[in-house]
């Protein structure tokens, strides 16, 4: 075992079966929401269910045989016209979302802002968490944060740190700015600083939070949950511990593809959508996109996703009005920003010629 691991082991050795897998594998794995310590999400009291129309590419499921695909979802209007499950998975099993909790995060500090109790993204982090000046610098501003300009970079060990502490508040204390503000550089650390400004702001649990002004207005079918350290209740992994069903997580793409509304109530406005979808900054990623307020936008204002760990994503396309989700157990070879992109031009080719 290299020295980081064999430190980080014996720091986690105290914080129960979590931290003990780490020890064991030595890297998260996809399994590992099932046995954290979590907060239940209950479904929603008035659920949405999306209609069922025509499989869109027949040949759609070779796909999934060179990876552990457990979901695969095609959206698009309000149609559910593809779906795929394997692994024992079903429309109703939790999967860990992994990153693209991240997404929701930003999310909620979009309502935080609508409802007045957070000024702007502009706004400087240590006026609602003074704390967190011995952290980050009195200049890092809320956006910073959503952007992953907060001057913080960090590795696997940091991130599993944070992953599988028993508290990870104290975790956050223990860690330091280690590049210039300004510069991106990807940092689950920025949205757990995020998730502890909710709680401040809010004056509730951020599951609480999402549970009432997410969750519900979504009309989530099923029940889900969030992954918690154990020093605390309701101590959210808000970068990475959100838990749901597949066909759910499709409603927050389904959200920001109709500019902040959902079946017509609107939840977020229309504002905070064009902030996440417009950025002002490049930033470079694999897939060629532009790393904005917890999304990666590929076409401003048109065509986006979220990702996470082990090839969890939810991808937009707003032109040919696409929803896609795959979820599983490892990215594999597959390009799957290739494989959104060749689905959502067949069903815009096939909608064109329809009409």
């Amino acid at each position: 075992m290299k020295p980081a691991s064999l430190l980080l082991a014996l720091s986690l050795l105290s914080g129960g079966c979590t931290a003990t897998r780490m020890v064991i594998n030595n890297a998260p794995m996809p399994d590992d929401h099932k046995y954290m310590h979590k907060t239940e999400m209950p479904r929603s009291g008035v659920p949405v269910v999306f209609a069922e129309s025509v499989h869109p590419v027949s040949e759609m499921d070779t796909l999934f045989e060179d990876c552990d695909t457990y979901a695969f979802l095609v959206l698009q209007g309000d149609s559910l016209c593809y779906s795929h499950y394997d692994f024992g998975c079903c429309d109703s099993t939790p999967l860990c979302l992994f990153s693209v909790s991240k997404s929701f995060v930003s999310t909620l500090l979009g309502i935080a802002v609508d409802q007045g109790l957070i000024g702007s993204a502009q706004d400087l982090l240590s006026a609602y968490l003074p704390a967190a000046a011995a952290l980050a610098s009195d200049s890092v501003r809320i956006c910073d944060l959503l952007n992953m300009r907060a001057g913080f970079y960090e590795n696997g060990y940091t991130t599993a740190r944070l992953y599988y502490s028993p508290d990870v508040y104290r975790e956050l204390s223990r860690m330091e700015p280690n590049r210039a503000r300004g510069e991106f550089h990807y940092s689950s650390l920025c949205t757990q600083l995020l998730t502890a400004l909710l709680l401040k702001v809010t004056g509730m649990q951020p599951a609480d939070y999402m549970q009432l002004n997410l969750w519900e207005p979504l009309g989530m079918a099923c029940d889900g949950y969030v992954c918690t350290d154990s020093a605390g209740s309701g101590r959210m992994l808000g970068f990475s511990g959100i838990c749901c069903a597949p066909v759910d997580a499709l409603k927050l793409s389904v959200l920001y593809r109709d500019g902040g509304e959902f079946m017509g109530r609107r939840i977020v406005s229309e504002q905070w959508i064009d902030e996440c979808l417009n950025p002002k900054l490049m930033s470079d990623d694999k897939d060629g996109a532009c790393y904005n307020y917890h999304w990666y936008v590929l076409v401003p204002g048109r065509e986006f996703y979220a990702k996470g760990l082990f090839g969890q994503y939810l991808y937009v396309n707003r032109d040919t009005d696409t929803v896609i989700a795959r979820f599983g157990a490892e990215r594999g070879s597959t390009d799957w920003i290739e494989v959104f992109r060749t689905v959502s031009d067949r069903l815009g080719a096939s909608n064109a010629a329809r009409n």
